[in-house]
């Protein structure tokens, strides 16, 4: 593929087939962070698809840290406005957005690409439609990486996170209304990337009942269960989240769906059929440390699956599978109680959060002894106020 510079039909045909064995290789070893790297040259001029590529070749736990100077080379054109002219305005915004958020530098102009970027992102998805199906789970996966600071040590999420798998999951140390952070710098890439992936989020949720949006759906789904698993990563995403659109949406989804036991288990609901495979959006997250829950052993082992067939959607899986997962991603969310509440096959908010109809703040509540606070103090219930403040 490198050397064919006189056919650009047969360098097609080099970049299918180099593309191929690539893929092939990285579901043998999807750990490993180089093969992503060449996915992503080989993703050229898909630059959605090269900016997934290339922060995953960073965040995966064998990072390429060589993509930090390659992905340069998709950042600056779009940057110097040399592509714009040949990318949607709501990709160039995007690929834009990110690239302040990875260099750090620029930031005087993320405001104004993100008004540009969120002005018209709604009306794409809208345009685009089924093309959007792919669009979809590499923005969220993006968002979600660069949420997560594309690699670098100092991200302020990933310190957050670093509690899921220890063993002391205590709220220790956890009375501010943010986690300590000491790096001003990797703080103001963090509210960047929250702002981005927050209203991103938010535009997706409006579009009740599209059904080109579950894929994004799918995605922020599985990283909000992994992140709901620490009370600092949630310290620090709870207060920006649409909470009220994703129970739209979820119930919605329940309109359609009365198997109530599969979703409500602990156990992942698996399809029956033998001949069922992981949806495209599996295959892209794969890999990532923040998946590692929400698969079941060898989910990737189909030997019916070839891999140039690993991005392709079935029509069941948008009406059956992929709803399922959903819900059942958002029944573990519900846990807890503190986000969002799963009760009578229904979602909704928190008891406690109706407290902003009395006017009062959940402190006043929890301090509060007195007869007359009774009404209120019953939305709010004892054994949960420590967690709703």
């Amino acid at each position: 593929m490198a050397i064919e510079d006189d056919d650009i039909r047969d360098r097609e045909v080099w970049t299918h087939v180099a593309r191929q064995w690539y893929l092939n290789a990285s579901g043998r070893s999807p750990e490993t962070g180089r093969l992503y790297h060449h996915l992503a040259i080989l993703a050229r001029p898909n630059a959605l698809q090269q900016l997934f590529f290339y922060q995953k070749a960073l965040t995966v736990p064998q990072p390429f840290v060589a993509a930090r100077e390659s992905i340069l080379t998709l950042f600056q054109p779009i940057v110097d406005g040399k592509q714009a002219r040949r990318l949607p305005v709501v990709i160039t915004a995007y690929v834009k957005a990110h690239s302040i958020l990875f260099v750090g530098k620029s930031q005087d102009m993320f405001s104004a690409t993100l008004e540009e970027l969120f002005s018209h992102l709604d009306s794409h998805i809208g345009r685009v439609t089924q093309k959007y199906l792919e669009k979809g789970y590499y923005i969220a996966v993006s968002n979600i990486l660069a949420l997560l600071g594309n690699g670098f040590l100092n991200a302020v999420l990933v310190k957050a996170l670093a509690e899921v798998d220890a063993s002391d999951n205590s709220d220790t140390g956890m009375s501010g209304t943010d986690p300590e952070v000491d790096d001003t710098d990797a703080l103001v890439v963090f509210e960047g990337a929250r702002h981005l992936f927050v209203q991103s989020v938010d535009i997706h949720l409006q579009r009740v009942g599209d059904p080109n949006v579950p894929l994004f759906l799918h995605v922020t789904m599985v990283f909000m269960v992994y992140a709901s698993y620490s009370p600092k990563a949630m310290k620090l995403l709870d207060a920006n989240f649409p909470w009220k659109g994703l129970i739209t949406m979820l119930n919605t989804l329940l309109r359609f769906y009365h198997n109530y036991s599969r979703i409500e288990g602990d156990l992942l609901p698996v399809p029956d059929k033998n001949d069922f495979r992981p949806t495209p959006e599996e295959f892209v997250i794969r890999g990532l440390f923040w998946t590692v829950r929400c698969f079941i052993p060898g989910w990737f082992r189909n030997k019916n699956i070839e891999d140039e067939n690993q991005y392709k959607e079935d029509a069941s899986m948008n009406t059956d599978y992929r709803p399922e997962r959903i819900l059942w991603l958002g029944c573990q969310l519900a846990k807890s109680g503190r986000w969002i509440c799963y009760e009578n096959h229904k979602f909704m908010l928190p008891r406690a959060s109706q407290v902003e109809y009395f006017k009062q703040t959940v402190d006043t509540v929890m301090d509060s002894d007195n007869e007359s606070t009774a009404n209120t103090a019953t939305i709010v219930a004892d054994s949960d106020a420590e967690d709703a403040a």
